[in-house]
């Protein structure tokens, strides 16, 4: 057997799951859970901001921002977490020059801190900016507020405490204290613009987010839990999120959670845990393909696939070419009727298993689906092979019979005789 280089590997690696499941939700609402503490621990949208306790300021806009530790009423306040290594960082050092002047007399203060210690931010501010080679980033922070807090104690107070995980991420916090916004900075400028002009709906915002955090809350407790080889209490308390949770997303992200540990410890139940997921990504062709494709490679690395695991596996694969035809999606069609073909030859149905991967081969000539429609042939020739082989042993067997009389009964000498008296 071959890897199935065209894809990519369907490996739902914890890591990964936390930044997938904080992706963009739909859902307007967000689940009503017992864990109030938990709740209030986590720093989000209608949070009172933490005070600052920042230890280093480089610029301040030449005097006319204090160095903020408690929010002034009536103002409001742009924190953004970044590092002098993080490339997406740098460009926001010239835009919040202009986003600064632009907003200044609405009150708006822009405050950068990063966690690094003072010597690598003094160092990185006397570097050219890109595209101007006069001119060096120090020039373009005088106009707002670059710090740097090396005892992580802000970064603590907000980052770790909104359950976020990765640089750079913005607050923002509102003339009454209060945490309006948190995400990229890629994504501010619109709600940035609705909370100078006072049109903000902060309240719907909180819903979606605090669903966001509560799920990569979550992820980072299973994450622990799987350290400690805790597995049944952490795919307990996926379970218990997922009936919790009513956004079908974040019910989804879990399932696929739970089923990626289910494959690592080889735990029961793994053929409705692949249908739920399954389930979850029904009208997407791709997504049902690499999820179909991580049965075979898991067959690939030597483990055993039950009956009703494979058998979900290829309706899965089977739907996914439905799906792919239907959109007369030829890019894809060939790599997803090689997914189909490889789980019916599993099932033991060679001759579907060519129909498959022959028709794979017509629409796309990758290596990898020529390669094995090749091993797939190769197979039927030989057990061809065997047939003939096994046919004509019969026929030699039978032939050996022919032509030999058969033996001519005996008389039996007492035939007809009476019995003496």
């Amino acid at each position: 057997m071959r890897n199935n280089n065209n894809l990519p590997e369907f490996s739902f690696w914890l890591s990964a799951l936390i930044v997938v499941l904080v992706a963009i939700l739909g859902a307007n609402t967000f689940a009503q859970t017992d864990d109030e503490a938990g709740d209030k621990a986590i720093l989000t949208i209608g949070s009172k901001a933490p005070a600052l306790d920042i230890e280093t300021w480089f610029s301040d806009r030449e005097g006319e921002f204090e160095h903020t530790t408690e929010f002034e009423p009536g103002k409001i306040y742009l924190i953004d977490f970044w590092t002098t290594w993080s490339r997406t960082s740098r460009p926001w050092m010239v835009k919040y020059a202009n986003l600064q002047d632009r907003y200044f007399d609405d009150g708006l203060q822009v405050i950068r801190i990063s966690d690094e210690d003072e010597d690598s931010v003094a160092n990185f501010l006397e570097l050219d900016v890109a595209g101007h080679p006069e001119t060096i980033y120090a020039e373009w922070s005088l106009g707002y507020c670059v710090t740097t807090d090396p005892d992580r104690s802000v970064h603590e107070d907000y980052v770790m405490a909104a359950q976020l995980a990765n640089l750079p991420v913005v607050f923002i916090v509102g003339r009454t204290g209060l945490v309006e916004w948190l995400g990229e900075p890629k994504r501010m400028r619109k709600p940035l613009q609705k909370i100078i002009a006072d049109e903000w709906d902060r309240e719907a915002f909180g819903a979606k987010m605090l669903a966001r955090q509560r799920v990569n809350k979550m992820a980072a407790e299973v994450r622990e839990l799987l350290k400690k080889g805790e597995t049944e209490e952490a795919l307990k308390l996926i379970e218990k999120m997922m009936i919790d949770e009513p956004d079908s997303k974040v019910k989804s992200r879990m399932a696929k959670m739970r089923l990626e540990i289910l494959l690592q410890i080889d735990g029961p139940n793994i053929a409705e845990a692949f249908q739920d997921v399954a389930s979850g990504s029904a009208k997407n062709a791709r997504q049902l393909n690499e999820l179909a494709w991580s049965i075979v490679t898991r067959q690939m690395g030597g483990k055993e696939i039950g009956a009703d695991l494979l058998e979900v596996a290829a309706e899965t694969a089977q739907r996914a070419v439905e799906l792919a035809r239907d959109a007369e999606d030829d890019v894809h069609l060939g790599m997803i009727l090689d997914t189909h073909a490889h789980l019916v030859f599993l099932q033991g149905d060679l001759d579907k298993a060519l129909e498959l991967q022959t028709e794979a081969s017509e629409v796309s000539d990758q290596d990898d689906i020529l390669e094995y429609l090749d091993e797939l042939q190769k197979e039927a020739a030989k057990r061809q092979k065997e047939e003939n082989e096994s046919a004509e042993g019969s026929n030699d067997n039978a032939s050996d019979g022919e032509g030999k009389q058969k033996p001519e009964a005996k008389e039996d000498p007492f035939d007809g005789l009476g019995t003496q008296s």
